[in-house]
């Protein structure tokens, strides 16, 4: 062009490669997320692109679950072989202490600034980063909370003096038909699970201030009558000792006992003891009570105290899952 033709390419806007890539990784994984899921993009987004609200596939009623994603895209993503250590309590020691194991795993460098917003906003409320390889057509998966919880502070790294850190994102999370669902679904949980942490905790300590056996049982009733109203029991599929309670607490509220105390009561009637007639305790009960009430009244403690026990057998092991640990 020349004389009064103005060639303008050279200084009109473009549009960088990385908002391409952005958006397409973004597309790919609404288009393969389950369609009874709603999907809702944040625009603007300062750290999160996508909040995922989990439906039941055979109902479609909403779960009162949420999911939020930070989304990235790359046009192809390596697979890499690390050596991963995990340390023996993340929350009381640093410092690597378990023997390391082999896990496969694809490298994103990450900005620690949105390491930061996501650890601003705690536990209870679960960020994932999907890495989606777009030659590849698969998006890979790690919660960010957990991550930063469990791997980037117990090593000792203060990452926000760091402008960007490499996370480790195993291949195992690939999000797939049923794969991918279960990593959703586990995350979908965490707010009732900590919820259900801070329930069984109150409960506990209101059974400590029973003085009589027959209050206890049937305070202890009406309190699994409300633990049974929660929804958290679902996670009982991805976590075996969770459902295990969840059938202890069952039995105690049909029969008013639990299955230990029903099982030391009748070895005792075996044994020839005499399980009625009252007599002092002052551990488990205050006054004459009998036999049956004691058995009866420990076993409400030792139930209760198991319940108690699972928060910190999440924060101590289960929230390692689908993290590049020796608990993945």
């Amino acid at each position: 062009m020349g004389g009064i033709f103005v060639d303008h390419s050279k200084n009109s806007k473009k549009r960088p490669n990385a908002h391409v890539i952005g958006e397409q990784a973004v597309k790919f994984l609404m288009e393969i997320l389950p369609n009874h899921w709603v999907c809702r993009q944040f625009n603007p987004d300062y750290g999160i692109d996508l909040d995922v609200e989990l439906f039941s596939e055979t109902t479609r009623r909403t779960l009162g679950e949420h999911v939020l994603l930070q989304v990235k895209g790359v046009e192809s993503a390596t697979v890499k072989t690390v050596n991963v250590k995990g340390n023996r309590n993340t929350e009381v020691l640093e410092g690597e202490t378990r023997n390391g194991c082999l896990i496969d795993v694809i490298q994103y460098q990450i900005e620690t600034g949105l390491l930061a917003t996501v650890e601003e906003m705690g536990s209870a409320v679960p960020v994932l980063l999907s890495v989606v390889d777009l030659s590849q057509r698969r998006a890979y998966l790690v919660c960010l909370n957990d991550y930063i919880e469990k791997v980037i502070i117990p090593r000792g790294k203060d990452y926000q003096k760091q402008k960007t850190i490499t996370l480790n994102i195993p291949i195992a999370n690939v999000i797939d038909a049923d794969h991918g669902r279960e990593i959703f679904e586990w995350y979908g949980k965490r707010a009732k699970l900590y919820a259900f942490f801070n329930q069984v905790n109150y409960q506990l300590n209101e059974l400590e201030y029973c003085s009589c056996a027959n209050e206890k049982v049937e305070l202890a009733k009406r309190f699994a009558r409300i633990l049974g109203r929660l929804d958290v029991w679902h996670a009982g599929k991805y976590w075996a000792t969770l459902m295990n309670c969840e059938e202890e607490l069952e039995y105690f509220y049909t029969n008013g006992i639990t299955k230990q105390s029903f099982a030391l009561l009748e070895a005792d009637k075996k044994a020839g003891m005499d399980i009625s007639t009252p007599e002092f305790e002052g551990t488990w009960c205050v006054g004459d009570v009998s036999l049956e009430e004691i058995h009866t009244v420990q076993g409400i403690h030792l139930l209760w105290q198991n319940l108690n026990g699972l928060s910190h057998s999440f924060e101590e092991l289960v929230k390692e899952r689908f993290l590049p640990t020796p608990f993945l």
